[in-house]
């Protein structure tokens, strides 16, 4: 067998299972009732979004060559993935929404409260390629590949996190920290 596509097989196989972690740990304190009931006038019961993902565990039996396009290169193992992980953020929406506890974050290592800065550097306008042709990778928001214009514009130099955001809304600045005293492309207002 190719040592590549063994790896690749592997590597979606193991995709797959992290993904069904996931959705499992997901609903697992989650009753029967809640499954079942529609928290919200817009989304599905959870126990649909669990049925719908459907059973795809058999991976390791998967060919991701031959004739069949579909199972060439792994495409229809990423488009599963893909799916699954489409249902684990429409479950964590009904999840917030959901009267009682629901579920929030989970922190699994501590966080340093970060440090934003006012630094930001000028990246020149010019054109680009945005998106790709890709189609057995790609979301179909991504493709196809095209050529863009872009003005100049400003980047932060460091992350800009949630949290500074929040505090920044908290403290009634309707713009984020970092862009306070610039204009609409980052120029500081004269």
């Amino acid at each position: 067998m190719d040592t590549q596509r063994e790896v690749a097989r592997d590597q979606i196989a193991r995709q797959v299972e992290e993904a069904r972690q996931r959705t499992r740990w997901l609903l697992s304190t989650i009753s029967d009732e809640d499954l079942s009931r529609q928290h919200d006038p817009v989304m599905s019961p959870l126990i649909w979004d669990y049925g719908h993902i459907g059973n795809y565990e058999e991976l390791e039996k998967g060919d991701l060559e031959g004739d069949d396009p579909l199972l060439r290169g792994g495409f229809v193992y990423h488009m599963i993935l893909q799916h699954e992980c489409q249902h684990n953020e429409t479950m964590l929406q009904t999840l917030q929404i959901m009267q009682g506890e629901g579920r929030g974050p989970v922190t699994t290592v501590e966080l340093p409260d970060g440090d934003s800065t006012d630094e930001m550097v000028h990246i020149p306008g010019g054109s680009y390629v945005m998106g790709t042709d890709d189609g057995a990778w790609a979301l179909d928001n991504e493709r196809s590949a095209h050529e863009v214009e872009v003005d100049d514009f400003y980047l932060d130099t460091t992350p800009f996190t949630s949290r500074a955001y929040q505090d920044g809304l908290d403290a009634g600045q309707r713009r984020p920290v970092s862009l306070q005293g610039r204009d609409d492309h980052g120029q500081a207002d004269d």
